[in-house]
C-alpha cells in the first residue's frame, strides 16, 4: 500500500476514536452536573450558598404570549444573526470530535508512559475500556442510590457508554486487520 492511500485509513479509524471519546466525555459532563444536581438538591452545598430550593423546578404559569410585530430592519439583523450563529454551531460541531478525540487520545498515551508502559494497540484498547468502566461506575451508583427520577438519566448514559464502548472496539478490529496503521497513528 502506498503512502497515498495509508492517511484515508488511518482517518476512518481514528473517526471512529474521535466520536467516541466525544460520546465519553459528554457522558462524564452529564455525570457531574447530575452529581452536582444531587448535592444541591440534598443540601450539601449550603456552604457555596446554594440553598436546595434554588434547584427546585419553578412552577409554570400561564401567560399570555402573543407574537408582536417586529420591523423589516430588525429581521433582517435577525437572520444575519442567525446565520452566523448557524455556521458557527455547524463549524463547533465538526471540529469538535477532532479535537476531543486528538486531546483524549494524548492524554491516554501519555497516561500509558507514565505507568511505563509501552503504547501499543492493546494497550491502547485497554486504556480506553478502563476509560469507559470510570464512567459507568458512578453511573450504576447513581441508579441503584437516588430515587426513580435518575433511572431514564443512568440508562441513557450507560447506553450511550456501550456506544462508546463498540467505537473504540471497531477501531481497535480496524487498526488489527489494516497493516499499515500503526499504535502511534491510532486515536
Amino acid at each position: 500500500m502506498n503512502a497515498r492511500s495509508i492517511k484515508p485509513v488511518r482517518r476512518l479509524i481514528n473517526m471512529f476514536g474521535a466520536l467516541a471519546y466525544s460520546l465519553l466525555i459528554f457522558t462524564y459532563a452529564v455525570i457531574v452536573g447530575a452529581g452536582l444536581l444531587w448535592l444541591a438538591r440534598s443540601g450539601l452545598l449550603m456552604q457555596l450558598g446554594v440553598s436546595p430550593e434554588t434547584v427546585q423546578p419553578a412552577p409554570t404559569t400561564p401567560s399570555d404570549t402573543t407574537p408582536r410585530a417586529v420591523p423589516f430592519p430588525l429581521q433582517v439583523v435577525q437572520l444575519v444573526l442567525m446565520s452566523v450563529m448557524t455556521v458557527a454551531v455547524l463549524g463547533v460541531v465538526v471540529m469538535l470530535p477532532y479535537w476531543l478525540g486528538r486531546c483524549g487520545s494524548y492524554l491516554l498515551k501519555r497516561s500509558i508512559r507514565l505507568c511505563h508502559s509501552q503504547v501499543t494497540l492493546a494497550t491502547l484498547l485497554f486504556g480506553k475500556i478502563l476509560a469507559c468502566g470510570i464512567g459507568t461506575v458512578p453511573v450504576l451508583i447513581m441508579a441503584m442510590y437516588d430515587d426513580a427520577r435518575q433511572w431514564p438519566i443512568a440508562a441513557v448514559l450507560l447506553g450511550v457508554i456501550t456506544v462508546a464502548l463498540v467505537l473504540f472496539a471497531t477501531q481497535h478490529y480496524l487498526a488489527k486487520s489494516s497493516e499499515v496503521v500503526e499504535a502511534k497513528d491510532v486515536w
